[in-house]
């Protein structure tokens, strides 16, 4: 009876708890909703499915420019984007270029941001652009995939969950796939204003430098929110769990300003829970964070994938505009 006291006032001695390390205020501001593109492709479902031949074709990096438009069946094509749900995925985009901004806006609590479905709009759009290119529409083809390219750096600029960089950097390299068959395909001297806006577009790309601390900061206070919950648990100290947080976010912060993703993801991070005599003191409090935890090591390798990717495009797009 007299260890399990000490082993509870040992749990619950502490301070008040400490205010937040950061606040939703530490965030960057956003573009009004009246000029962030992102509202018009993630405000609602998109009900899409693209056929199994044209997304496969998509995805391909092995095959050269005359392979991927001999393998391409403009029928089909033809047919999917005459669909309602294709119709829809293009008039979403189409409002979104429409506007000055594209920046990732989720709220910061929600439970559904309509991300997957920007995913599907992303791709029905570069469909799009290569029907364009097909039928010898270069300049539209040009100019589609532009804008596409903006969106999505615009995308990982200001991205906020894992999931947004992830689909940001599949999209951008695709896009840069796509362009890089369209100018293969067709004499760029018929487009060489939009292709030099193109490529241009393409020089001032960096997805080397990723600006995580939104993200981290975002990750912070999702944190923070579901640590609530668990006051009135047993041996957990409010105050010793929410310093042990600010600790853990302190070094992913730092990681992020210097680009490390693993670290500023939660790699490389020991357990609460490792630590000899852990339960001695707020052991449910150090229960409660290692359960938060994941390992990030699968999403950072998928990161540096879709970087590869996307370096290897640029290169081949700026080596032969």
């Amino acid at each position: 009876m007299v260890l399990s006291s000490l082993w509870l006032g040992a749990s619950l001695q502490c301070d008040e708890a400490p205010a937040p390390r950061w606040t939703a205020a530490d965030l960057p501001g956003l573009p009004a909703a009246s000029d962030n593109g992102w509202h018009a492709v993630t405000s609602e479902a998109l009900d899409v499915s693209i056929p199994q031949p044209l997304a496969e074709l998509m995805a391909s990096r092995e095959l050269d420019s005359e392979q991927f438009w001999s393998q391409l069946e403009p029928a089909l094509l033809r047919e999917f984007l005459a669909s309602d749900g294709a119709r829809e995925a293009i008039a979403r985009i189409d409002d979104a270029r429409r506007e000055v901004a594209f920046a990732d806006a989720c709220p910061i609590t929600a439970q559904i941001c309509h991300v997957l479905d920007w995913h599907k709009a992303h791709d029905v759009a570069l469909l799009q652009a290569l029907a364009h290119a097909h039928e010898g529409r270069t300049t539209e083809a040009l100019v589609l995939v532009r804008a596409l390219v903006r969106m999505s750096a615009g995308q990982i600029e200001s991205v906020r969950s894992p999931i947004s960089l992830l689909v940001a950097l599949d999209q951008l390299g695709d896009a840069l796939h796509v362009a890089a068959m369209i100018v293969a395909r067709n004499d760029p001297g018929t487009a060489s204003a939009e292709l030099a806006e193109l490529i241009a577009e393409i020089s001032a790309l960096d997805v080397d430098t990723l600006d995580l601390r939104p993200l981290v900061l975002i990750h912070y206070l999702h944190y923070r929110e579901a640590l609530e919950a668990h006051r009135d648990d047993w041996f957990y100290s409010h105050a010793l769990t929410l310093r042990l947080l600010d600790e853990s976010f302190e070094r992913r912060y730092q990681a992020a300003s210097e680009g490390d993703v693993l670290v500023a993801l939660g790699g490389e991070e020991r357990s609460p829970t490792d630590a000899f005599g852990w339960w001695l003191r707020n052991p449910a409090g150090k229960r409660t964070l290692a359960a938060m935890a994941f390992d990030p090591s699968s999403l950072v390798r998928s990161i540096e994938r879709s970087r590869a990717d996307i370096r290897a495009e640029r290169a081949r797009l700026l080596a032969n505009p």
